[in-house]
């Protein structure tokens, strides 16, 4: 669970689209006496304010409500924020894959060198995951 919240947060900086659609689900999909609740609880766990809705979308990625009741409600939402999470990932599959076929270059050291450029993003800790989901879309 550890590694999703951490891929969480990897994707929601630099991406502005999964930033967007998990701001719009939790907008949507939780309560403002809800939010309060996840809120206090986030502030008693040393969180800022302005890191609040990011670090709500990882934490329920990984099925903590944040003292929230966790009824079917919080099931449907986890469910859209992980399509959201998984449609982010292929995206980011996709580009990287992308830029590889069309250099015709797909070797270690460019893979290195892609993941160095983009560390400040976080994405360096996706690299696996993207292979996996790549490997899962062309089946």
């Amino acid at each position: 669970d550890t590694a999703v919240h951490e891929m969480a947060h990897a994707l929601f900086s630099p991406d502005a689209l999964y930033r967007q659609e998990e701001g719009e689900l939790l907008r949507v999909g939780v309560a403002p006496d809800e939010r309060q609740v996840m809120g206090a609880r986030l502030g008693e766990m040393g969180y800022r304010e302005e890191v609040e809705t990011d670090e709500m979308q990882a934490y329920l990625m990984t099925g903590c409500t944040l003292g929230v009741n966790a009824g079917k409600r919080m099931e449907v939402l986890r469910s859209r924020l992980e399509r959201a999470f998984l449609r982010a990932i292929a995206r980011r599959s996709a580009t990287t894959h992308g830029r590889d076929a069309a250099d015709g270059n797909a070797n270690e050291q460019k893979q290195s060198e892609v993941a160095q450029s983009e560390c400040d993003g976080g994405l360096h800790e996706l690299q696996p995951v993207m292979g996996v989901m790549a490997l899962l879309s062309s089946l």
